[in-house]
This record gives structure tokens, sequence and C-alpha cells, in this order.
């Protein structure tokens, strides 16, 4: 099932299709005018969290729809089996379509074509560690197709990445339940608690074991960027200028998270986004709100999620 305007592509992927009539000039324009830039991203990538359903989707996709009109949205979602059962290839096909649309809209940060925007054409909002697992899969797919690299795109990363623990991950499981009978919910508590029993028993008794994906995850994400290519002698010059605006205004991602964050430690994500700052060579901006729950924030002030998402494209975050 595809969300009002929206196609789907296959059982993860979906597109909305921005009206090519949206004047660019006019979207957005109360908290950008200082800056006079008021272009809008040609896409976002919004990558849900696990098992959300398309009411609580829609929320988001709205948002954007009717912030940027013109701008396409490419949904991507994912549940609790992309973590425990599905394969790497089957992940990687379920996102091709992805990558097709993505092709050659990412710049490398700091490279300006004279639009304001060093950034390219792209918007990445990140939620959970679902949409982190999913970010992780898109990115390596991408570099290896065109060689683009996907953090060189402006993003929000909402609530995530956090770390496996118990607490944590079990109130993950549950929030992933059907929301229908009562037996099926507990029958389903009970098989899936003998199974993360099994799984953290086995991490705890043999800690040399398995790798453990949420790390796996959380260190993907921080990649430092990619050496650029050499140049050819007589545009030395010119490359070296490249590569020193690149450096210096580096890649841009800002965190939103909440104490209150009952799936996600508010301390992994200060932790990661510190680690984003140093050897992953990223602008990094935190938004901590308070009283949220887990991808509740926008729920909680509808106006600073907003502000946030816009400061991010903007550079104003």
């Amino acid at each position: 099932m595809a969300l009002p305007t929206f196609t789907r592509l296959n059982e993860i992927v979906q597109i909305h299709h921005g009206e090519p009539s949206s004047s660019s000039t006019t979207i957005t324009e109360r908290t950008t005018k200082k800056n006079q830039q008021t272009i809008p991203p040609e896409t976002v990538l919004l990558l849900t969290w696990g098992d959300a359903q398309l009411r609580h989707i829609e929320k988001y996709t709205r948002l954007y729809q009717a912030s940027w009109p013109g701008s396409t949205i490419v949904l991507v979602r994912s549940g609790m089996k992309d973590f425990f059962w599905r394969r790497e290839t089957t992940s990687r096909a379920l996102i091709q379509p992805v990558v097709e649309i993505l092709a050659g809209m990412i710049r490398p940060a700091g490279e300006d074509e004279g639009d304001g925007h060093g950034q390219g054409a792209l918007f990445v909002h990140v939620m959970s560690n679902a949409g982190a697992r999913q970010w992780c899969t898109i990115a390596s797919a991408l570099a290896r197709s065109t060689g683009a690299d996907l953090a060189d795109a402006p993003t929000l990363v909402d609530s995530a990445p956090g770390r496996a623990g118990w607490r944590q991950t079990w109130a993950a499981v549950v929030a992933s339940l059907p929301k229908g009978s009562f037996l099926l919910r507990m029958a389903l508590r009970a098989v899936l608690g003998l199974v993360l029993a099994g799984v953290f028993a086995r991490k705890w008794l043999w800690p040399w074991g398995a790798s453990d994906p949420l790390e796996e995850l959380r260190g993907r994400m921080n990649l430092p960027p990619p050496p650029p290519p050499p140049p050819p002698p007589a545009a030395a010059a010119s490359a070296q200028g490249v590569r020193s605006s690149r450096s210096s205004r580096g890649r841009r991602r800002t965190y939103v998270y909440s104490r209150e964050d009952e799936m996600i430690g508010w301390r992994d994500v200060e932790e990661h986004a510190g680690e984003a700052a140093g050897e992953g060579g990223f602008t990094v901006e935190l938004v901590r709100f308070e009283g949220s729950a887990h991808v509740g924030h926008l729920r909680r002030d509808p106006e600073r999620y907003w502000r946030t998402i816009e400061g991010v494209w903007f550079g104003t975050a």
C-alpha cells in the first residue's frame, strides 16, 4: 500500500514527484530570507524508523509536501526483519531503485556550482536505527555504482544511532509488534523474548563471536570522506582550492534526540556526534528536545523541528 500521491516501486520504496510549477523563490522564506537562500532540495530521501505505520510516516511527508512542494520525496521503509532476517543481497536489491534515482545528485561537500548550495540537490532524513541501517546500505551501493558519497548530502539524524543494550532493544521490539490481538501480542512477546535472550546470552558468553550490527552501523556512518582523485598537473592549483573548501566546510549532519527516549540512549547519540565531528570530518549540530519520546520530536515541537530541517539544508543550523 502506498501513501496518497506516492507511487510504490517495491515493498519498501515509494516515490512522490514534486509539483513542477512550484516556485523555488517563495518556499520557506520565513526562516531563510536573511540568507537570501530559498532554494529547496530537488529530492528528499526519507528513511523511516522500523515498522513505522503509514499514518505516522504521513506526518513527515505532508510536512515536506507543504513546505517544499517542488521537491521529490523518496521514501524507504524498514522493519525488524531488516536487522534479524533479511540478507544483505536482498537489501541491496530492494534499494537499487533508490540508487538509480540518486545517481548524479550528490556533489562533494564544499563544491559550489553557483547556486549557493555546495551540497547538490539531495537532502537526507534518517530516523532511528532502522533508518540508519538503510542509510548504510544505500551509501555502500551508491559508492560502488557511482563513486558518490551519500555522507556529502546534508543530513538530519532523528533518534539515532543507538547501541544494543537489553532495555533499548526490548523496547524497540515491543514497539514493532502488531497492534491487533492481545493474545497474539503476548505470544510474540514470549517468542521474541526467548530469541532476544539467546542473542544476548551468546553475546555475553561468547563476546568474540558474531559482530554487533549496531556497532558496525555506527562505524559505517562515520567513515571519513574518500580522498579526492589526483588532478591533472595543469589543474593542480584549482583542485587544491576545492580540497581546502571541502575540508573547511565539512559534511553537514544534525542530530535530534532527547533524554527521554527509551530506545536510543542520549549519551550514545552525543558520543556518535563527537566521533562524526572528529575522524568523520562532519560539521555537526546537536539539537536536544525536552520531554519527547523516540521519533516523537516533530509531535513535541513542530515549529522547532522544521526550523532544524531548514537549518541543516540552508547551512544555518
